[in-house]
């Protein structure tokens, strides 16, 4: 086990001590909503470069187009920031490097917890950030330059792969996003989608006969929480470092044996079939 890893594993049992208690002394909503906040204030306050903001708000773009309400929101500290009186802030797109729908239980279905959560996503990815769509070829550093969106939840589906492949298939057939509005990751109880961004999760197993690509990359996994932080730290890192030298740094195992595969995603015509 390298250094990231003992550091991760330290950090989820921190979550998972703070998690457990939290939901032993109450159930009202204010205290599940602490949850967040102490996600916010002292596990990614503390780790994040002293150049990143963490908040929470809306992003706005040069067409004035605004996001949902964002639970957090990751920017460069270089920029300025709309503040107000509350905790809500808004922030420049060009500024956002990263989101996180935080939910204390995720639930499928329209209305509910993911579907929120994917419509949150969404709504961050569809502003204008000024970046041309790419050829295969520069797909790598076009995926870099867009914020990268994450969906968690605390608790929810409990390994349950079947329950959240339907809502999550539900939300693409009735909301027809594209490939790119869809979060990077999304986990829960046990459970952890991948994105296939041909990077980290990268392996020819996970292409059809029909060669078409995967969209997500699924397993059970009791460390969830670790590829959160793995995926964060590396969407971090790719503005610095190549690629190759970001994955040597994780040597995160990948068995496609251990995987389903969610969806087919054409890279070259951006086209998502369910």
């Amino acid at each position: 086990m390298n250094s990231i890893q003992l550091w991760t594993k330290e950090l989820i049992g921190l979550i998972e001590t703070y998690r457990s208690w939290s939901g032993a002394v109450a159930k009202h909503s204010v205290i599940k909503g602490n949850n967040r906040e102490f996600f916010i204030r002292n596990i990614l306050s503390r780790f994040l470069p002293k150049t990143l903001s963490v908040g929470t708000g809306q992003i706005i773009d040069t067409n004035e187009n605004i996001s949902n309400q964002i639970d957090v929101v990751i920017s460069d500290g270089s920029f300025p920031t709309l503040t107000s009186l509350t905790t809500s802030d808004i922030y420049f797109a060009e500024s956002i490097l990263a989101t996180i729908e935080i939910k204390s239980h995720l639930k499928g279905g329209i209305g509910n917890s993911l579907w929120q959560s994917l419509e949150n996503c969404r709504s961050v990815l569809r502003l204008e950030f000024k970046i041309p769509l790419p050829s295969e070829s520069d797909f790598y550093n076009y995926r870099r330059e867009i914020p990268a969106t994450y969906v968690l939840g605390l608790q929810g589906y409990k390994s349950n792969l079947k329950s959240m492949k339907k809502c999550l298939f539900m939300f693409i057939d009735q909301e027809n996003p594209t490939y790119f509005e869809l979060p990077n990751l999304i986990i829960s109880e046990g459970i952890v989608a991948i994105k296939n961004t041909f990077d980290i999760i990268k392996s020819n197993k996970l292409k059809y006969d029909d060669g078409m690509d995967c969209l997500y990359a699924v397993k059970q996994d009791e460390e969830t929480l670790s590829w959160l932080l793995y995926h964060l730290i590396y969407k971090l890192l790719s503005f610095k470092v190549k690629k190759e030298e970001i994955i040597s740094y994780f040597r995160k195992e990948f068995d496609p044996s251990e995987w389903e595969t969610w969806g087919k995603f054409d890279k070259e015509e951006y086209k998502i079939i369910i």
